[in-house]
This record gives structure tokens, C-alpha cells and sequence, in this order.
């Protein structure tokens, strides 16, 4: 298990490399210069030469790039153009906004997937097992940008229950986070069905029928636990999707997320931040994946991770 876990860490170095070389190369492609952003379109020439050397702009591509790799290898992710803070710093500081939206889109994904799911299977064919694909089918389809600004209008707008924007207490967070999660909800109920429609026909659910196991045990205690395994695969995957799809959510909800502080370093060309902010979320996804791999063995005993 530990040379396991070693492998996939070092894994952590090429991809990591990637995708700091990619941003950087598609930010450099975009149109638009940081240094005359900051100082404005009457800007003297002069000054603006002036600012892109006190950037770091200067040189060749080749030799931007050199010096920033040098700079990540000594872990300093450099200091952010328009803020004149740590890029490190000031990533760091809304990654846990951003983790507790995602965390909490998660969990409102759950309590309604899996339910659902288990409603759907018991019930195949019905009417029931109908209205809950169609449900599953709409939190799958219904994308985040008329999601969100769509329960807003309603609940809002409309009801005054919940704040509009900002972030400051459960309130807050009830609306982007139904918003993240319903469309994970709608996979997650569709993989759960499925899942148990095969595990229930299998012999050892009828086994333990057979031997007078309450159908309340057989299902959550046997079955599902058995159908798990592709559901944990997806939510794993999904999470990580999350903390990309955060950034829409976080821009209509102004939830101060690392979603947020990327919108803002895109628009103001600040290349160290946004670079910050994707390997921040590049790194965070594969160390969920990395979780959930190992969450495999706890679901089903009999797989190891051990090198053959």
C-alpha cells in the first residue's frame, strides 16, 4: 500500500509540470498585456515597458518559462501582478471557501442520489422508477448558469429566504451548493440504480434472503455496499469536477472562492495567479482521485494495492 501511495504522489511531478507548461503557454497566446492592463490604455509607452520589466516580462518565452520552473522548484509560486501579494498566499486563503462549497455540494448530492437510487431499483419498471430517472434526468441537464441564477430569482428574489450573494453562514451556502450538486446528483442516482438492479439478482443477496435477513439489511447492508464501487469512482471523479465547475458557481453566487480569484486574474492577465490557481486545482484532483483508489479497498476487502 505504501509503495502504492509513493507511486502516485510521484506522479504529482510530470503532471504538475504539465500543466503549469500549458497555462503558461495558452496565457502568453491570449490576447491582451498584463502591463498595459494595469496601467491603462493612455498609458506612456515608456511606463509600460518600465512595468513589464519590473514583471518579469521582458526576455524571451524560453527564459520566462526557465525562471518560473526555477522559481516552483524552490516552492515559491511567485507574487501576484495586480494584488503584490504571494501567489501562494493568496490561493491558499480561498481554498477552503472553495472546498467547502464543493464539500457541501457533495453531500446535498448524496442525500438525494442515493436514496433516489435505491427507490429507482427496488422499483424497476414503475411509475416510481420513472419519475426518478426523469428527476435524475433534469439535475443532470439543467447547467449551472441558469441553475443558479434561477434559484436566486425564487428563492431570493422572489421568497426572501436565502441571501443573494457573498458568503457568511449556512444561508449562504444552501443555494451554490444545491447548484454544484444537482447535477452530480442526477449521475450518481442513475449509477446507484443500475448498480443495484445487478447486484440484487446476484446469489448471495438471495442467499441472505433465504436465510430470513430483514429486506431493509439485504439491501443497505449487502447490495449496496456491493453496487459501491462504480458510484465511489464517479464521485471521486465528479469532486474534482466540482472544484472546476466551482468557478461558475462561485462568479454567480460571488462566493469568495479560488473559482472567484481565478475569473478576476484571467480578466486583469495576471499570469502568476492563474497559474497558482490551476495547479492548485490540478494537484487537489489528483489527491482525491489518489483517495478515492484507496477507498476501494475499504468497500471491498479483497482488493489490494500490493505490487505484483
Amino acid at each position: 500500500m505504501r509503495a502504492y501511495i509513493a507511486r502516485r504522489l510521484l506522479l504529482l511531478i510530470p503532471v504538475a509540470i504539465g500543466v503549469v507548461t500549458l497555462v503558461f503557454g495558452f496565457l502568453r497566446m491570449a490576447p491582451g498585456d498584463p502591463a498595459t492592463i494595469m496601467l491603462g490604455e493612455q498609458a506612456r509607452q515608456v511606463d509600460v515597458q518600465a512595468l513589464r520589466k519590473q514583471l518579469g516580462l521582458e526576455g524571451s518565452l524560453g527564459r520566462q518559462y526557465a525562471t518560473f520552473v526555477a522559481s516552483l522548484a524552490r516552492g515559491n509560486f511567485g507574487t501576484s501582478f495586480s494584488k503584490r501579494q504571494p501567489v501562494a498566499k493568496l490561493v491558499f486563503e480561498r481554498l477552503g471557501a472553495t472546498m467547502e462549497l464543493a464539500v457541501a455540494a457533495m453531500i446535498i448530492a448524496a442525500l438525494v442520489a442515493f436514496p433516489l437510487g435505491v427507490f429507482a431499483a427496488t422499483r424497476p419498471g414503475t411509475v416510481g422508477d420513472a419519475g426518478a430517472g426523469a428527476f435524475a434526468l433534469l439535475g443532470v441537464s439543467m447547467p449551472n448558469f441558469w441553475l443558479g441564477p434561477l434559484l436566486i430569482i425564487v428563492f431570493s428574489i422572489k421568497l426572501g429566504l436565502t441571501p443573494v450573494s457573498g458568503a457568511g453562514g449556512v444561508s449562504h451556502l444552501i443555494l451554490p451548493a444545491v447548484t454544484l450538486g444537482a447535477s452530480m446528483a442526477g449521475i450518481l442516482a442513475r449509477l446507484t440504480r443500475s448498480g443495484l438492479l445487478e447486484v440484487l439478482s446476484s446469489n448471495y443477496v438471495r442467499a441472505a434472503r433465504a436465510k430470513g435477513a430483514p429486506e431493509r439489511l439485504v439491501l443497505w447492508k449487502h447490495a449496496l455496499r456491493n453496487a459501491l464501487l462504480p458510484v465511489v469512482t464517479v464521485m471521486g471523479m465528479q469532486f474534482g469536477h466540482l472544484l472546476a465547475g466551482a468557478i461558475i458557481t462561485e462568479t454567480i453566487f460571488a462566493w469568495p472562492g479560488v473559482g472567484m480569484l481565478l475569473i478576476d486574474a484571467i480578466n486583469s492577465r495576471d499570469y502568476p495567479l492563474v497559474q497558482g490557481c490551476v495547479l492548485c486545482i490540478s494537484i487537489t484532483y489528483i489527491l482525491i482521485t489518489l483517495i478515492t483508489d484507496l477507498s476501494y479497498a475499504w468497500i471491498d476487502p479483497r482488493i489490494r494495492y500490493e505490487k505484483r
